[in-house]
């Protein structure tokens, strides 16, 4: 008995799962993110290198899904909000988690698991989130918040950015053949 459907053919259904399945990645980038300066204490080059090649990669690989799978989707922009489910999930729970329960009634997993979706990119929204304090070594809840919107409209951006790439290389190919063709 096969499948069939309008909405859902198998290649379609394909770059759906693919792109809920990214969605795994920038959480799996922030847990090695963290977990490596903790196994591997010695290789401090390769840790000041790492925070530095991170936010970049991280930035380049949500480029690419959303350039490579989500602009192909037949309605891309279900796929954006399907390819930052677990940002947008990550940051609802950093909300919950940390600005309206108490701190003893704070989950332990859940309060590591929503800062991992952007926390790679720290590097960058460490000094957004506290550009307007004069304390830079105290991080409150409120930088926190804007470590972690900044890191979410970053990701967001990125994907947003490749997916629109391809879309407007197709607008801008069909005016110079139009052109092309209006002057001939």
């Amino acid at each position: 008995m096969s499948f069939v459907s309008r909405h859902f053919t198998p290649s379609s259904t394909n770059g759906w799962i693919k792109t809920a399945c990214a969605g795994l990645l920038p959480i799996l980038i922030g847990l090695t993110y963290n977990l490596v300066p903790r196994y591997l204490p010695g290789t401090m080059v390769l840790l000041q290198l790492l925070f530095v090649i991170v936010p970049v990669v991280q930035l380049l690989l949500w480029f690419f899904i959303g350039k490579n799978i989500v602009s192909k989707l037949s309605h891309p922009v279900w796929g954006w909000l399907v390819q930052n489910w677990l940002g947008i999930l990550s940051l609802l729970l950093f909300i919950w988690q940390f600005g309206l329960i108490p701190e003893q009634a704070r989950n332990g997993a859940i309060a590591i698991f929503c800062q991992q979706f952007s926390a790679g990119l720290s590097l960058i929204t460490y000094f957004i989130g506290t550009a307007f304090q004069s304390d830079i070594l105290d991080v409150g809840f409120t930088e926190a918040l804007i470590m972690q919107v900044s890191g979410l409209i970053f990701m967001l951006g990125a994907s947003l950015l490749g997916m629109a790439i391809p879309r407007m290389s197709a607008a801008s190919a069909a005016r110079r053949a139009e052109k092309e063709r209006a002057h001939r």
